[in-house]
C-alpha cells in the first residue's frame, strides 16, 4: 500500500513540475517565469523529502524503540506509585 502511495506522490510531482514548467516557458514577462519558478520549489522540496526521508525499516524502528522507552518509564511510575501507596496505608 505504501508502495502504491508513493509511487502516486511522486506522479502527481511531476504532474506539477511539468505544469511549472509549462508555465515557464509560455510566459512572457519576468513575473511569470518568476512564480513559475516559484511554483516549482514546493514539488521539489517534496521530492526531495520523500527521497531522502527514513526508510519504512526506520520508521519501524524508531516506532519501537518509543514503545519500549515508554514502556519502561510506566513501569517505573507504576513502582513509585506502589511504594507511595504501601507507604500512606
Amino acid at each position: 500500500m505504501m508502495c502504491f502511495l508513493r509511487i502516486a506522490v511522486y506522479i502527481a510531482i511531476a504532474v506539477q513540475l511539468a505544469a511549472a514548467a509549462l508555465v515557464f516557458i509560455q510566459g512572457y514577462s519576468a513575473q511569470e517565469r518568476l512564480l513559475a519558478l516559484l511554483l516549482a520549489v514546493l514539488p521539489l522540496l517534496a521530492a526531495v523529502t520523500l527521497y531522502a526521508g527514513p526508510s519504512r525499516e526506520e520508521r519501524k524502528l524508531a516506532r519501537e524503540l518509543n514503545i519500549a522507552r515508554m514502556k519502561s518509564e510506566l513501569e517505573e511510575l507504576e513502582k513509585k506509585n506502589g511504594q507511595s501507596a504501601k507507604k500512606t496505608k
